[in-house]
């Protein structure tokens, strides 16, 4: 009873999936979200992997409940969040294997520089954000199929001044409201010319962006790259060549940083950044599986 007091209170409103057989029951995985999201986005593929292993899916600080709740926190809060449950983990089973998607892999890949898991999967992670000409193309890309309009911003943004506070009206508060609209438009666009029932269904994201929020993330990647070269687990990177948030050059970065001797990298070409959720993802969950399982 105690012990499921402990594993309810380290995964914060997340979800543990018991294996549905007893083959593997000396490793647990350890799921990690991404940036905004919630583990609702894991869901299906928790569910694909709880046929052979215990599943646990925490509920990273400051997600899923509010934006506001996310402009409170660190990065630094979710790295030692992280760390906490697994080494919990890592005290009752025999073997623990890491797997993020997005910023979850970001914070897996920490983890393993420094605890040393059975296993290492990222899926989407970003270790390097500034790619210029790729952040140019997908903006230029992205506007135009959101048939965005600068008149219609600027009047949004005449709209929502106007059912404000006038008095506090700058050009801080302006270039955020553009940024949110720009957000809830892409998200909307993805969503609709989507062909994968599993994004419509378990797709779960703020609708807002917190410049403070973004400001932690930045910085959590920043922190992160600068330990890749002490990442020694075996390890899976899962990326999309379609990708419309991350080049594919964080996939080749995180590879020939990590000293795993093994490493492994699955391409696909289809799917957009969540690959977990895309049309790609029943090809996507056998290769995590035979990686797990492979000696």
């Amino acid at each position: 009873m105690q012990e499921n007091k402990l594993i309810d209170k380290l995964l914060n409103g997340g979800y543990c999936l018991p294996c549905k057989s007893a083959k593997k029951k000396d490793i647990a995985i350890l799921l990690f979200h991404g940036f905004a999201s919630s583990p609702k986005e894991l869901y299906p593929l928790a569910e694909f992997l709880s046929d052979n292993y215990d599943i646990y899916a925490p509920r990273l600080p400051g997600h899923g409940t509010s934006i506001k709740d996310l402009e409170k926190r660190k990065y630094t809060e979710w790295l030692s969040f992280s760390a906490r449950i697994y080494k919990h983990l890592r005290s009752q089973y025999k073997k623990v294997v890491l797997i993020g998607f997005s910023m979850g892999g970001t914070i897996a890949l920490y983890l393993s520089t420094k605890y040393r898991p059975h296993k290492l999967i990222t899926i989407s992670a970003p270790v390097s954000v500034f790619d210029i000409k790729f952040i140019a193309h997908r903006i230029k890309e992205n506007w135009r199929k959101s048939h965005l309009t600068w008149h219609k911003i600027i009047q949004d943004i005449k709209i929502t001044l106007n059912e404000t506070d006038k008095a506090k009206k700058s050009k801080s508060r302006k270039v955020s409201y553009v940024v949110n609209d720009l957000y809830k438009r892409f998200i909307e666009y993805n969503l609709c010319h989507s062909k994968s029932i599993l994004l419509k269904k378990y797709f779960d994201t703020y609708t807002e962006l917190s410049r403070k929020s973004l400001r932690q993330l930045l910085s959590l990647i920043h922190y992160v790259h600068k330990f890749l070269s002490k990442t020694a687990a075996d390890i899976l990177v899962i990326h999309s060549e379609n990708d419309t948030f991350l080049s594919i050059d964080n996939a080749n970065i995180i590879l020939s940083s990590a000293k795993s001797s093994t490493a492994e990298k699955y391409i696909v070409s289809k799917s957009h950044h969540n690959i977990i959720l895309d049309i790609e993802h029943k090809s996507v969950y056998k290769k995590i599986r035979q990686f797990i399982e492979e000696s």
